[in-house]
């Protein structure tokens, strides 16, 4: 499924937890594929990188 960044910066992280070390940062408009959630975290990937970020700032619609 493809989603879409919500805030101005966003860091993907290497586990669904807010103390796991960032794989890289995302920016508000880019869209992601989401592979699979656990909890209020989703599991997504860009270019190629993969990693955790809140589905909170996420969103179904495109982000302008």
């Amino acid at each position: 499924m493809i989603r879409y960044v919500i805030p101005k910066k966003l860091n993907v992280r290497t586990s669904p937890t807010i103390r796991a070390n960032i794989n890289t940062s995302l920016k508000k408009g880019d869209f992601v594929l989401l592979h699979h959630q656990e909890n209020n975290w989703v599991y997504i990937s860009n270019n190629g990188v993969y990693g955790w970020v809140s589905k909170k700032y996420i969103s179904s619609s495109p982000v302008k």
